[in-house]
């Protein structure tokens, strides 16, 4: 049986060409070329120079690993001093020494820093395409096919 495709042929058609080379290498009085098949070589899993290549990835995805980290400490403590801010504010506004913390109404608190925290995250991404953590980190902005 042929496949209709030219890249692809079937076994018996690989087999047949193998044996052509063979008798014709026979004739000639020299060893056979081996065939490389070309399926076995598009699957060939042990080349070197993908170990290589590998390596590099690794290395260059741990260093991107270890800037999204630090982007995210630097946006987490923004967001921190924000938080802290606000409620060292509303102590102030109400008069409250810092004992009295837990005298505050902690759900609307927690919603507005809630509101508060979505907020930066969203204003920054929507307008300049990253938060000041991955600005200080020094993350390029890429569009969705991974352009800058």
């Amino acid at each position: 049986m042929r496949s209709s495709l030219p890249l692809f042929p079937s076994r018996s058609a690989r087999r047949h060409a193998s044996l052509d080379s063979r008798r014709g290498a026979d004739r000639a009085g020299e060893l056979p070329a081996p065939v490389p098949d070309p399926v076995a070589a598009e699957l060939d899993f042990d080349n070197s120079d993908d170990t290589n290549r590998n390596v590099g990835a690794a290395i260059a995805s741990y260093s991107g690993l270890v800037r999204r980290f630090g982007a995210a400490v630097t946006d987490g403590a923004i967001l921190m001093a924000m938080d802290v801010g606000v409620v060292a504010l509303t102590l102030r506004a109400a008069a409250l020494p810092l004992a009295e913390l837990a005298t505050l109404p902690l759900v609307p608190l927690g919603a507005f820093l809630l509101v508060l925290d979505v907020g930066y995250l969203a204003a920054f991404l929507v307008l300049a395409g990253r938060t000041l953590g991955e600005m200080v980190a020094g993350m390029p902005v890429r569009a969705a096919g991974g352009e800058r």
